[in-house]
C-alpha cells in the first residue's frame, strides 16, 4: 500500500515537472491549485489522521514545495527564451 502513495507521489512531481516547463504559465497552477484543495476538502469532511500541526505542516509545505517547482520551470523557461533570442540576434548581425 505504502508504495502506491510513493508512486502517486512521484507522478505528481514528475507531472509539475513537465508542467511547469511549458510556454504557458497557467498549467503550472494545476497540481498545487489540486494540492491544496484536496487538503481542504480532507480537513471539512475531517478524513485524517494524525495532529492538526502536522497536517497543516504537510499541506502548507507541500504547497510550497510544488510552488516552488513551478517558480523554477518559469524561470527555465524565461532563461530558454533568452538564449534563444540571444541567438536570432547573434545570426541577424553576422
Amino acid at each position: 500500500m505504502m508504495l502506491y502513495w510513493y508512486g502517486a507521489a512521484a507522478l505528481i512531481l514528475i507531472l509539475q515537472f513537465v508542467l511547469s516547463r511549458l510556454t504557458y504559465a497557467w498549467p503550472g497552477a494545476i497540481m498545487p491549485t489540486l494540492y491544496v484543495l484536496g487538503f481542504v476538502l480532507m480537513l471539512s469532511t475531517q478524513q485524517t489522521e494524525g495532529s492538526m500541526w502536522s497536517i497543516l505542516i504537510a499541506g502548507i509545505g507541500g504547497t510550497a514545495f510544488l510552488l516552488g517547482m513551478w517558480d523554477h520551470g518559469r524561470k527555465a523557461v524565461h532563461q530558454k527564451q533568452q538564449r534563444e533570442e540571444t541567438k536570432i540576434k547573434a545570426r541577424n548581425l553576422s
